[in-house]
C-alpha cells in the first residue's frame, strides 16, 4: 500500500470457484503478520486446551499459542502458525475425565525444545532438536506413592526430578517400574535418589528411613536406609523388565490344526510359567522373530519328567534351515550357545514320547 493505511474492508473475487479456506494477514513492516480476516469460521473454538469427542476420546493440548477449534467433522488442535505443542489422547474418557486431565499440573522439562507428559502414569519425551541431550525433567507427584522410571531420579518436595537423555529427533516412551513408598505411609523425603535399572530393581541412596519398593505385578521388598549408604533393593519374584528374550511373544509355528498329539507352541513363548508346550510324536516347533536378527543363545526350560535331547535349526527366510547344535541338559535346563543370523529358530524334539517332560519356555538371545 505504500504507506501504512487504516481500512475496514477486504475484497476477495475468485476466477472460478471460492477458496474453500484462507487467512488475509496485515503487516506494518512487511516482517511481522496478523490475522485480519479468515475463513471458514469455526463452530467451536476454544482457548481451554481440551476437547471431549462424543465421550469417546479426550484431547489435551498443551503448549499451544493458537486456540483448538472445530469445522465441521474436522477437529484443529493448534488453530494458527506451527508450533510446537504436545497432544494427550485419553481414549473413552468423557468430558469431566478430560477436563480433570487437563487441569492436573503437567511436567516440565528443562529445555523449551524438548517437551515431555506422563499421561496415565506413562512418560512420554520428544526431543525436538537435531542434537542429542540431556535434561532434568520435574514430574510432579503426590510423595506418599512416588513412581519410579527406568533411570535416575531424585524426590523432590513436590515430586520427582528425572535425569532424562534423548537422542537426536527422538522420542522416549517409559512405563513406571516400581513404587516408592515410606513403611509408615508418611511422604518419601526430599532429596532420596533412584536408579531403576529394570522392573524389578532399584539403587536407593538418601535419608535413613524405612521403605517399601512394589513392582508392576504388585510384588514388594521392604528396606532399611542408612545415610549416605547406597541399597540396591531387589524385589523378589519381579519380571524383569526389559526382557532381552526375542522370542517372548512372538508368532510361532505351527498352528491349527496341530499335528497329533502336540499342544500350541504359543506356550513356550507366552511368559507363563504355568504354561508349557506338549511336542508330541516327533515334534518340532518355530519361532518367527519378525525379521533377520543375530542370534548368539537358545535355552529351554522343562516340567519335571525325562528331558528329551532337543536341536536347534536356524534360518532367514522361514524354507531352508540350518542346524545350529544339539541343546545341553542341566536337570530342567537345556541350553546351546550360537553365532549367526535368523529370523526363524526352530526347536525340534524328536524322541519325545509321552509322559516326558514339556516346554515351559523358549527363550532366545
Amino acid at each position: 500500500l505504500g504507506v501504512r493505511r487504516v481500512f475496514n474492508r477486504v475484497t476477495l473475487r475468485w476466477e472460478a470457484a471460492a477458496g474453500r479456506a484462507y487467512t488475509v494477514q496485515g503487516s506494518a513492516d512487511g516482517q511481522h503478520w496478523t490475522d485480519l480476516a479468515r475463513y471458514p469460521h469455526p463452530d467451536l473454538t476454544s482457548g481451554g486446551g481440551w476437547l471431549c469427542v462424543d465421550g469417546r476420546a479426550g484431547l489435551v493440548v498443551r503448549g499451544a499459542r493458537s486456540p483448538l477449534a472445530v469445522y465441521g467433522d474436522t477437529v484443529v488442535l493448534c488453530d494458527g502458525p506451527a508450533q510446537p505443542l504436545l497432544v494427550e489422547g485419553y481414549p473413552s474418557a468423557g468430558a469431566d475425565r478430560t477436563r480433570a486431565a487437563a487441569a492436573r499440573t503437567a511436567p516440565a522439562s528443562g529445555r523449551p525444545d524438548v517437551l515431555v507428559s506422563d499421561a496415565e502414569g506413562w512418560l512420554s519425551l520428544f526431543n525436538l532438536t537435531a542434537q542429542p541431550v540431556t535434561t532434568t525433567v520435574t514430574l510432579p507427584q503426590d510423595t506418599r506413592s512416588v513412581r519410579l522410571y527406568p533411570g535416575d531420579q531424585r524426590v523432590t518436595g513436590a515430586g520427582t526430578a528425572y535425569v532424562a537423555e534423548l537422542g537426536a529427533a527422538a522420542a522416549l516412551l517409559a512405563p513406571a517400574r516400581l513404587t516408592l513408598r515410606t513403611s509408615s505411609g508418611a511422604r518419601v523425603p526430599a532429596g532420596l535418589r533412584a536408579e531403576v535399572s529394570d522392573a524389578g530393581t532399584v539403587r536407593l541412596t538418601g535419608p535413613s528411613g524405612r521403605y517399601t519398593v512394589t513392582g508392576q505385578d504388585g510384588r514388594s521388598a521392604r528396606v532399611t536406609l542408612r545415610p549416605g549408604r547406597p541399597y540396591e533393593v531387589r524385589v523378589p519374584g519381579a519380571v524383569r523388565y526389559p526382557l532381552t528374550d526375542a522370542a517372548l511373544g512372538r508368532p510361532t509355528f505351527p498352528t491349527a490344526p496341530l499335528p497329533a498329539g502336540m499342544s500350541d507352541p504359543a506356550a513356550a513363548v507366552d511368559g507363563q510359567s504355568h504354561t508349557s508346550w506338549t511336542p508330541g510324536p516327533g515334534g518340532r516347533m518355530v519361532v518367527d522373530l519378525g525379521s533377520v536378527r543375530r542370534v548368539s543363545a537358545v535355552r529351554a526350560r522343562w516340567t519335571g519328567g525325562r528331558t528329551t535331547a532337543a536341536h536347534a535349526e536356524l534360518s532367514t527366510d522361514g524354507t531352508g534351515y540350518r542346524p545350529a547344535g544339539e541343546l545341553s541338559r542341566h536337570g530342567r535346563e537345556s541350553t546351546l550357545t550360537v553365532d549367526g543370523s535368523a529370523r526363524y529358530v526352530a526347536l525340534a524334539v524328536p524322541g519325545w514320547r509321552r509322559g516326558d517332560a514339556t516346554l515351559v519356555s523358549l527363550s532366545l538371545s
